[in-house]
């Protein structure tokens, strides 16, 4: 398995530039959610996620999103990776807060 955080800073307008491109169908799969109180959406280009690829956006401030993406090459979770990011992403919010 491999996780990658990533700060987006060059949408403007944070998550929303991402949900204006969900709203024009740009992504194959685009699935609203929250975690850990933050906005955030699963989305992606191409829909892996049965061969346990999946990534989630969260709307740090208006203007910062970050991503967490997840690979699962074999196991238990590779047909259902995206609970895995959402994991990923509130490790990242706690981390950033300052917990462990």
């Amino acid at each position: 398995m491999s996780v990658g955080i990533t700060f987006i800073t060059m949408n403007k307008n944070g998550l929303e530039d991402i949900y204006s491109g969900g709203q024009k169908g740009r992504y194959r799969y685009f699935e609203p959610t929250v975690v850990a109180g933050h906005p955030a959406v699963f989305s992606g280009i191409a829909d892996l996620r049965l061969q346990g690829d999946c990534s989630i956006a969260v709307g740090l401030t208006d203007q910062l999103v970050a991503t967490a993406k997840v690979q699962i090459s074999n196991g238990s979770e590779k047909g259902n990776p995206c609970p895995v990011a959402a994991r990923a992403a509130e490790a990242m919010i706690a981390t950033m807060r300052g917990g462990s």
